[in-house]
């Protein structure tokens, strides 16, 4: 009854024309957001689950090859958002929060801190990666996975995603071969013949498959975009573990660290916990006892301003357990 209410077919219909219109002028954040939104409306249909999973490949993509301009699509969202609260008068402070909610709203009544670079070069973060990696892991998820996605699937969901890579207008600047146009077509007129004969197999693909386009994706690569090897195979490893489901991931050298912290605590730290407090400052939440940190003199409340000589200003959480660890 709800789904056939013109007024929630309106709506429907207006935030599907206006997240369409956002990612046509790149604007990833709005896009995102809504089709989100429009997936968790119709979430049986899937009628938008395609459409959400593009945005999020693209924004995390953007995360690690461009992440200045995530900030800068950030901090415009920011910006926006406070002068029309400024327009419009907006005051939360009639009944002040305490705690994490009222902290998050501090937050949001401020403009981002500058974007800080530290730690945020993908060339390092993609270091090791190679075709032995993918055939192992892709091997792995085709053989093991419980409902035995095919493997025409996977590698299909790969060139998707390498699709969505160099459409990426934001990736521009910092991969050069896609501010070719003829390049670009011409790899994603490659992208598109690969997943057409994928589609059209007589017989089921295997492993074969996956190590013959393994060859044939770098290949086409040099002769087209030019795209970094470690990059192409990240991308393409990413989108073919998406053909699983939500829950599927290839777990990347520059990533073991932070999975083995988060799923068997085997991590070598300084021993404490910390947050960003109301200034996005890296706030330490308490010294673990026994730890280096603790030794050190380090107190709950102290305020981590620089790690190794460099501003943490800027930073995000992940950013400063990653440096600082």
């Amino acid at each position: 009854a709800l789904m056939n209410d013109p007024r929630i077919k309106s709506l429907v219909e207006r935030a599907d024309a206006a997240a369409k219109a956002a990612e046509g002028r790149g604007d990833w954040l709005t896009a995102s957001e809504l089709y989100y939104r429009l997936d968790l409306l119709m979430e049986e249909s899937g009628a938008y689950r395609d459409d959400v999973k593009r945005e999020s490949q693209r924004l995390a993509m953007i995360r690690l090859y461009n992440p200045k301009r995530l900030w800068e699509l950030r901090n415009d969202r920011r910006n926006a958002e406070l002068e029309w609260n400024s327009t419009h008068k907006i005051d939360d402070d009639e009944k002040p929060e305490s705690g994490a909610a009222g902290a998050a709203k501090q937050r949001d009544r401020r403009p981002l801190p500058p974007y800080n670079p530290v730690g945020d070069d993908f060339k390092e973060k993609l270091d090791g990666i190679d075709e032995g990696m993918l055939q192992g892991a892709l091997g792995r998820a085709f053989a093991r996975h419980v409902e035995r996605t095919p493997m025409d699937k996977i590698l299909r969901s790969g060139l998707d995603a390498l699709r969505v890579m160099v459409t990426t207008d934001d990736l521009k600047s910092v991969f050069p071969g896609l501010a070719d146009d003829a390049s670009r077509d011409a790899f994603v007129k490659f992208l598109d013949s690969e997943s057409d004969r994928l589609s059209r197999l007589s017989a089921p693909a295997g492993m074969a498959e996956l190590n013959a386009l393994l060859i044939r994706i770098p290949t086409n690569n040099e002769k087209t975009v030019k795209l970094p090897k470690t990059a192409l195979l990240h991308e393409f490893g990413n989108g073919a573990m998406g053909a699983l489901d939500e829950f599927s991931a290839i777990i990347w050298p520059d990533e073991i660290r932070r999975f083995n912290r988060n799923t068997q605590a085997r991590f070598k730290g300084v021993g404490i916990q910390i947050e960003l407090d109301p200034m996005s400052n890296i706030k330490v939440v308490t010294p673990l006892e026994g730890t280096p940190a603790q030794r050190a003199g380090i107190r709950p409340g102290d305020l981590i301003k620089k790690v190794d000589g460099k501003s943490t200003e800027g930073f995000s959480l992940d950013q400063a357990v990653d440096v600082i660890t």
